[in-house]
């Protein structure tokens, strides 16, 4: 068995494999991937979803293992996959049903337009406020929330304290999302360059859902201009608009097809036309 995420979604398989009672692996890939020896490309990571029996018992993508990895894996718009009867995982890091399992990754689905509004990129700069929200005192935070803030040095990206504690992406922009909803983070008002680096990743991720960033992270630092130098400057030029468009096109035909990448660069264009 084989296809194409955008024609037949994981939360699909996950329900026919339960009524099924399937025995064996998922991997997902992203179209075209050819990975290069021991090492994949970090912006083109594989992922698995282990099963016994119908039941979800184990999914691993890149560094993230179980319920974080089944769960980035719902947010792929995009790819191909292939399923490999028989195989199995040694370690079992999955133990709800597929009703919860499919519950929760719906939920997470239906937060990736809100979250995206308000953590469009990993690469945003944040800090705490001096003076704390006026309902300060009737604010309640959990541990990964304290541990999230307690980590924060001054101003930084998202991707830097989602590093040092530990967190994935996914989980990174839950947490900053909550604590930017409650005043506890604001963020440092971004440059043009930085908005559009933004904007592209918001509108690939219409059809890439979590890979878009990846995507465009790589195709920025390949280019010379790593997301991390955009602070510094106040618009990128045309000229460097001009050479990532066919790029992001090129990239994108590996995921979702010409025709669909060939559409992600119309909606674009704009973009570029707006550092001219």
């Amino acid at each position: 068995m084989e296809g194409l995420l955008q024609d037949f979604r994981l939360t699909d398989m996950l329900q026919l494999f339960d009524l099924s009672q399937k025995t064996g692996v998922i991997e997902l890939v992203p179209i075209g991937y050819q990975q290069q020896g021991s090492s994949p490309n970090p912006a083109f990571p594989i992922g698995r979803v282990y099963f016994v029996d119908g039941r979800v018992t184990d999914a691993n993508l890149s560094s993230l293992r179980g319920e974080d990895a089944l769960f980035s894996l719902f947010l792929w718009q995009a790819g191909a996959f292939r399923f490999i009867n028989a195989a199995s995982s040694a370690t079992r890091t999955i133990n709800q049903t597929t009703e919860s399992l499919l519950m929760v990754g719906t939920r997470r689905i239906d937060e990736w337009a809100n979250i995206l509004q308000r953590v469009p990129t990993l690469q945003i700069t944040i800090f705490c406020p001096p003076t704390p929200p006026p309902n300060a005192q009737a604010i309640r935070l959990n541990d990964t929330q304290w541990r999230f803030l307690q980590n924060l040095r001054g101003q930084e990206t998202v991707a830097t304290v989602a590093r040092r504690c530990g967190l994935s992406p996914f989980q990174a922009r839950i947490l900053a999302t909550g604590l930017l909803t409650l005043e506890l983070l604001k963020r440092r008002p971004p440059t043009e360059a930085e908005c559009y680096f933004e904007e592209l990743v918001q509108s690939a991720a219409r059809d890439l859902g979590e890979l878009a960033e990846p995507l465009v992270e790589t195709l920025f630092n390949q280019a010379g201009l790593p997301p991390s130098r955009l602070a510094t400057l106040h618009a990128v030029s045309p000229t460097f608009a001009a050479q990532i468009l066919p790029e992001l096109e090129a990239a994108a035909a590996r995921y979702i097809g010409p025709q669909r990448a060939h559409r992600l660069r119309q909606r674009v264009t704009p973009l570029a036309q707006q550092t001219s």
